[in-house]
């Protein structure tokens, strides 16, 4: 099938995009990032946009840059550029780690950050990224700017706080400490599908102890979940101090337990609940082995 019929436009500038996006509120309108997810479902007329916006030849919506310590990335910078950045594969590994799981490389060719994130696919790496490494989101409009933080961006399924009118143009985050760990693990029924259930880890480290967690989970319902009584949890802790892996483990199986998950054809509940505590187990490994890796690497 093709799509509806739409009117199409490709602004230049900022300012423009955000004219014309105004100009379309009381219209069907949707911005055009890489697509991945847009022009299949218009193609099958679940998506019917009057209007078109393309934002691919905008000017300054790319980038990668850290300053001062923070990092950000621009709204239209694709997947594939995480993925190869050798700065983040330096800095901040987490990042093009996970953004390897999306898709197929053609998909990452052309696939953004500011569009998944705000396609906001409960199952998909973007999302959890963003809680994960507590990101903010800024969004503007001829209004004016605003900064959203991860855990309020997202409301639900294909949901997100940010208004008709409001475009995603960037996140940006900061390390937990110099010494951070992360971990991540992902399954899905074949390599480029979506999570059945995926979780991450980034955990802050003093010299050996844990003095703040972060554990996301996707692929469970309506959008990622942060386990906050995981991170509780883990906080205080010693990084390598085996002893408490049982307790640890029986928070991870009472919390994943408790989640209110979806059943669907790739899973029932029970079966989803069971994964989600696998792969928080698993990423928690990882980030414990970067540890003992690093120490090895010295």
């Amino acid at each position: 099938m093709k799509p509806a019929a739409f009117d199409y436009h490709a602004p230049t500038t900022l300012d423009e995009a955000l004219s014309l996006l105004q100009g379309a509120e009381d219209a069907d309108a949707k911005l055009l990032a890489g697509g991945q997810s847009l022009v299949p479902t218009m193609n099958l007329r679940m998506a019917r946009p009057a209007i078109l916006i393309d934002l691919n030849r905008v000017d300054g919506l790319e980038g990668i840059r850290c300053d001062d310590g923070e990092w950000r990335i621009g709204a239209m910078t694709r997947h594939a550029s995480i993925e190869d950045s050798p700065e983040l594969a330096t800095h901040v590994p987490v990042l093009p780690a996970v953004v390897a799981h999306i898709g197929y490389r053609p998909i990452r060719n052309r696939g953004t950050v500011g569009g998944s994130l705000c396609h906001a696919d409960p199952s998909a790496e973007w999302p959890l990224l963003a809680r994960l490494l507590r990101m903010d989101i800024d969004v503007t409009s001829v209004r004016g700017n605003r900064t959203l933080a991860a855990d309020e961006f997202f409301e639900g399924i294909f949901t997100t706080a940010i208004a008709p009118d409001e475009l995603l143009t960037a996140v940006r985050f900061r390390l937990p400490t110099p010494t951070w760990r992360w971990g991540f693990s992902e399954f899905a029924r074949k390599a480029g599908d979506f999570a059945v259930a995926a979780a991450g880890v980034v955990l802050a480290v003093d010299g050996a102890t844990i003095t703040d967690a972060s554990v996301v989970v996707a692929g469970t319902g309506r959008e990622p979940l942060r386990l906050d009584a995981v991170e509780a949890a883990l906080a205080g802790k010693a990084l390598e101090d085996h002893h408490v892996d049982d307790a640890i483990r029986q928070v991870i199986v009472e919390t994943a337990s408790g989640l209110d998950v979806i059943a669907d054809l790739h899973a029932p509940e029970a079966y989803r609940r069971r994964l989600v505590g696998v792969q928080v187990d698993r990423a928690l490994a990882q980030a414990r082995r970067s540890r003992r890796e690093e120490q090895r690497s010295r």
